[in-house]
């Protein structure tokens, strides 16, 4: 086997476990809805509303949105950022698994004939 691979795989799986511990699925969505109070601001024509902030999360069934209040907001793009970089780091890794099955199966078959 590609020791450069192996060596590759296994930095790749140390940064897999690092962003695990604090990363978060989803993404962020603003809202702006009226509250139905006819003497409220929002009841205004021109008035956007009131800004709700919502992570939407993708489950098999459906995806879920989960209210988030404004002071956690800030906390919310590094989690999302590891995430991602989670996701892409996945994707390498079964890159590097199936090049490691095909060097795999070259050998098998060298050694067949």
């Amino acid at each position: 086997m590609n020791k450069q691979i192996i060596i590759r795989k296994r930095i790749l799986k140390k940064a897999l476990l690092h962003l695990a511990g604090h990363m978060i699925q989803g993404s962020l969505v603003k809202l702006n809805h009226r509250c139905g109070n006819k003497n409220c601001h929002c009841a205004k024509p021109k008035d956007p509303g009131h800004t709700g902030y919502y992570l939407s999360v993708p489950t098999p069934e459906k995806t879920q949105m989960h209210y988030l209040p404004k002071d956690l907001l800030p906390q919310l793009p590094q989690p999302l950022a590891a995430f991602k970089q989670y996701w892409e780091i996945g994707k390498r890794i079964s890159q590097i698994n199936l090049a490691l099955l095909k060097e795999s199966a070259q050998r098998r078959k060298s050694h067949v004939h």
